[in-house]
């Protein structure tokens, strides 16, 4: 039996079905004479799930090496999969904590310690940086009036503060240095 249709050029035979199909139907393949794959998509994929059900072993092997090659392929694919399924992404999140419990609470637990830590070192550079609106919310927290006089004053004060705390803190690592004298 001929590959192409004797009287359609954009017929072609899937060997697998014994019929001939639509170019359409068959994936590419830029090696072969006609740039198709020898099988049509569907007796392809039978064959692909075949062997996947045959092989269980050796597609985890497989899945594991190209996660393991290929981790920023991988982190895009899986972003852009919740992006485009947010709720099926829910419900199996879902079905998850609920099938382990145990597990889930201490995933959560160790999620909201590192978020904690990060927000600490946001809070820790945004109060570095004494901001007029970082300065704004402690004179909030204090109950005292928003101007930008008292920004000046309490940013001069803050300033004060961490310059004493600095020389306190190498006084202490230097006074060793002074008592041996």
């Amino acid at each position: 039996m001929k590959r192409q249709h004797p009287t359609d050029p954009n017929w072609f035979w899937c060997p697998k079905c014994k019929t001939y199909k639509a170019r359409e139907e068959f994936f590419k393949k830029k090696t072969s004479k006609w740039g198709l794959a020898g099988m049509c998509k569907a007796c392809a994929s039978m064959a692909n799930r075949k062997y996947r059900e045959n092989n269980p072993e050796k597609k985890k092997e497989a899945n594991r090496k190209y996660r393991e090659n290929n981790p920023e392929k991988v982190k895009e694919a899986n972003r852009k999969y919740r992006e485009n399924n947010p709720e099926k992404v829910k419900e199996a999140n879902r079905k998850y904590r609920e099938n382990n419990p145990e597990k889930a609470k201490e995933r959560y637990r160790k999620y909201r310690e590192n978020d904690l830590e990060k927000a600490k070192e946001r809070g820790r550079k945004y109060a570095e940086r004494l901001t007029d609106r970082c300065i704004t919310d402690r004179l909030k927290q204090g109950n005292l009036p928003v101007t930008p006089e008292f920004i000046k004053l309490k940013r001069q004060q803050i300033t004060m503060k961490r310059t004493l705390k600095q020389i306190k803190q190498w006084r202490k690592e230097n006074e060793s240095n002074y008592t041996d004298v």
